[in-house]
């Protein structure tokens, strides 16, 4: 039995032995043919609300020796059999996949494993394991529930599908929690009598007298597959004041059920069931459940039943709930669970563009799958809302690393999700660039062109070099030779007005240089910063020595920068130039 390490405590009515990686095994006496006997294992759940809060937790049980004896045997199956177990191993989700059968049984041939993360299919990709050997797949986690199923190998005698899921494993993207409860909404893999897997959700509080059901189903509307079989529990407790000598549990049997199918699984005393009026009903008589105020671990009891859905319903809506009785009290009804029987879609949209991007301007239409009869469709420009009542989009005013996305509201009767997003479209492309070489600023060739400062059109600014005469924000829009506009990046630029020096008692050489400059000035002390062309200081000062050197050569690329040193009330500039 291998139980979450969540689980501490461990108690049994059979004496067990603990081995690694949370495994407890129990050596049990032998059975006769027919025979039945069961026991208990008892464990508490760590206390940690905040990381537990609505955790699904999982035990794996298999019992040995497996014997397919009793299956029918046919094809070409190789005597393989699959099972899978999962860990979180430093935030990411390993699962490994291990072939159980005897020497001998090899398998013969590849089967298939997917990966799923929310129960949406991620990955997928193949395996073949020799008998007695395994393989471990690793998956780096975001905080998504992983499932990994495996195939068992071809023609394997039964409808087995080996699966684990782990939640709670990864780093956390800022903003996000881990997704809960995906584990319940898909069927355990429970078709061997050799496996059971035992999933449930973790609470602080809840209704004593409740129903579940596994799988829960698929997404809002909670849909499971046509011909699943459905396990629901019933539990209850004696919260009164005195002794429960007999308890009676009914259940109303649906018209979708597969009644021929039903298997009663387990129960947490011996009972007495009957079948009749299209009731289920389990009488515990005698029981002698205390109540909760004198032994509360005690007055907890359960039933577990699992039933075939017919395969033929393809569309229909299974609500029900339980009837508990108490010694001679009036029955307490459980809560109502409800599943839908659909096949599952997984609704879906793909934007793409209807036009080349072209003066800032580009048109998109979209497909969809499973969108139903009235899909709803809403588009994003840079994640904000874009309002259209056209199918047809066109953007305007776009640039390039833009991102345009939609959303797809499904109204499909077995959709699984009835919000989706779609691919994320960016707009790409090579933004014109503003280079500068003294006294020009100068644009990238093109057949038109048109310079602006601060986002205003200059007059007469239509060549591809403008030397500027202000300080701003320098844009060029150019028009390419198949007509179509694209606007530049920003060029900040700091007007100085100044080409040399503006004092005889300021000398720097060589200039041009290598980066290095000699400096020679008047005597005093002497702040002195060097900036580049858009205003940027990239070195600064203070000296009272009356020559120095600036260096420039190992830090900054070639290019024209400016030499300020201020004395007292006086500034004075110069235009330096690196070379390398």
């Amino acid at each position: 039995m291998r139980l979450p390490v969540e689980l501490i405590n461990v108690t049994s009515t059979e004496p067990f032995t603990s081995l690694p990686d949370n495994v407890y095994q129990f050596n049990l006496p032998a059975l006769p043919v027919t025979g039945f006997r069961s026991f208990q294992v008892n464990a508490d759940v760590i206390c940690d609300p905040t990381e537990l809060a609505n955790a699904t937790l999982c035990i794996d049980a298999d019992i040995s020796p497996v014997n397919f004896c009793s299956y029918d045997s046919v094809g070409t199956w190789d005597g393989s059999y699959i099972r899978v177990t999962q860990s979180c191993i430093n935030d990411s989700a390993c699962f490994r996949i291990n072939n159980f059968a005897g020497t001998g049984n090899d398998m013969i041939s590849p089967s298939q494993w997917r990966l799923y993360a929310d129960n949406l299919l991620l990955q997928q990709g193949t395996f073949q394991l020799l008998s007695g050997t395994d393989t471990t797949l690793c998956f780096e986690n975001d905080g998504r529930t992983y499932r990994l199923e495996a195939d068992q190998g071809i023609d394997f005698p039964a409808q087995s599908n080996p699966n684990a899921s782990i939640e709670r494993c990864g780093i956390l993207q800022a903003g996000t929690n881990y997704s809960t409860n995906y584990i319940l909404q898909h069927p355990a893999d429970n078709a061997i009598p050799f496996h059971t897997t035992f999933c449930h959700r973790v609470s602080n509080s809840y209704d004593v007298n409740q129903k579940t059901v596994r799988p829960s189903g698929y997404g809002p509307m909670r849909i499971v597959e046509p011909g699943e079989t459905i396990t629901y529990r019933i539990d209850f407790q004696n919260t009164g004041t005195d002794t429960a000598y007999k308890v009676i549990v009914t259940d109303n049997v649906n018209n979708s059920w597969d009644i021929t199918s039903l298997q009663l699984l387990s129960s947490s005393h011996p009972f007495t069931f009957k079948y009749e009026n299209n009731m289920l009903i389990w009488l515990f008589d005698p029981i002698l459940l205390p109540n909760s105020i004198v032994d509360e671990p005690n007055s907890h009891g359960y039933v577990e039943f699992s039933v075939r859905l017919i395969s033929s319903v393809t569309q229909a809506v299974i609500s029900n709930r339980a009837s508990i009785t108490f010694n001679q009290n009036n029955p307490i009804v459980t809560n109502n669970v409800s599943i839908k029987i659909c096949t599952p879609e997984i609704p879906s949209i793909t934007i793409f563009p209807v036009s080349d991007y072209c003066d800032r301007k580009i048109s998109f239409y979209y497909t969809t799958q499973f969108g139903g009869n009235a899909p709803q469709i809403e588009w994003y420009l840079n994640g904000s809302y874009y309002y259209t009542t056209s199918d047809t989009i066109n953007f305007s005013n776009i640039n390039y690393n833009y991102t345009i996305s939609a959303v797809l509201a499904s109204n499909s009767p077995c959709a699984i999700s009835d919000s989706v997003v779609s691919n994320i479209f960016v707009v790409t492309g090579n933004i014109p660039t503003i280079t500068y070489t003294w006294p020009n600023l100068i644009a990238p060739a093109a057949l038109d062109y048109q310079w602006y400062l601060n986002g205003i059109l200059l007059p007469g600014a239509n060549d591809q070099n403008y030397i500027p005469s202000a300080s701003g924000n320098y844009l060029v829009l150019i028009t390419d030779s198949t007509g179509c506009s694209f606007l530049s990046s920003i060029f900040p630029f700091v007007y100085t007005n100044i080409t040399s020096t503006n004092s005889s008692e300021i000398k720097v050489y060589p200039n041009p240089s290598l980066g290095k400059f000699m400096v020679e000035t008047t005597s005093g002390k002497k702040s002195v910063s060097v900036i580049n062309l858009i205003g940027r200081n990239l070195l600064q000062l203070q000296t009272t020595d009356k020559n120095f050197m600036i260096d420039l050569s190992d830090k900054y690329p070639s290019g024209i920068y400016y030499l300020i040193i201020q004395t007292g009330e006086k500034v004075y500039y110069e235009r330096i130039v690196v070379q390398q």
